[in-house]
């Protein structure tokens, strides 16, 4: 049954996906540009590629969220996860194709979470204050130590990026934020040395963070981070 139900949620984040990697889809979606700061740049990209990533991401979100559903107890628990899925993996389409993120993606997580933060004390759920604990705690520390690393490295880190964990953090809590954190940096920084070595990349040269985000939220998921 688990397997038939992560269908529609890997559909939702390949439509995602789709919608922000195809630039006239994109253009057409207003939500997209609402209070977000102008993209740096536009990585131009054919219909076979975006096909391919569109394919990958949904690929990548249905074992995913067969994961979530197999292994995470509880439906607030699993709905907060899987909506931190979807807005993850269009943020970092967007990301990789503008190398910027819109606030609707951390906007929707973060009221996801709160909603499902107050479901958990509205029916009871086991383990509701620890949940509220680590969501803020972990939402307090990683606006701080975010904010400290964009200041040391000269907005090194874009404001998006910041959002986006914020919003993860209120969602998910010290383990999935962290885990996501750990993973995400960890192949972010291997990447980087490998497009170094090969001179796809300069000293000089940024790359988005957002789809290391998504890659380290994968991983948090199939090591059971969260």
């Amino acid at each position: 049954m688990n397997y038939f139900l992560a269908v529609p949620v890997a559909l939702c984040c390949g439509a995602a996906a789709y919608c922000t990697l195809n630039q006239e889809t994109a253009d057409k979606i207003k939500l997209l540009h609402i209070m977000g700061t102008p993209a740096e740049k536009t990585r131009a990209m054919s219909g076979t590629q975006v096909r391919l990533l569109t394919l990958l991401v949904g690929i990548l979100c249905y074992s995913a969220a067969v994961m979530l559903l197999l292994h995470v107890n509880g439906a607030i628990n699993r709905v907060k996860m899987l909506a931190a899925l979807f807005c993850i993996a269009g943020a970092a389409c967007n990301d990789y194709r503008e190398q910027r993120i819109p606030n609707i993606f951390p906007l929707v997580m973060a009221l996801s979470g709160l909603l499902c933060l107050a479901a958990g004390y509205l029916f009871s759920q086991e383990g509701a204050a620890a949940y509220l604990a680590s969501s803020l705690i972990a939402t307090f520390l990683v606006a701080a130590c975010m904010t400290v690393a964009a200041l040391l490295t000269g907005n090194g880190i874009g404001t998006g990026d910041i959002k986006l964990l914020c919003s993860l953090a209120l969602t998910g809590g010290v383990y999935t934020v962290g885990g996501t954190l750990f993973f995400g940096m960890t192949v972010c920084f291997f990447t980087a040395v490998i497009l170094l070595v090969v001179r796809k990349k300069t000293m000089k040269e940024s790359l988005p963070f957002g789809p290391f985000i998504f890659i380290g939220y994968i991983i948090s998921i199939f090591a059971s981070v969260y």
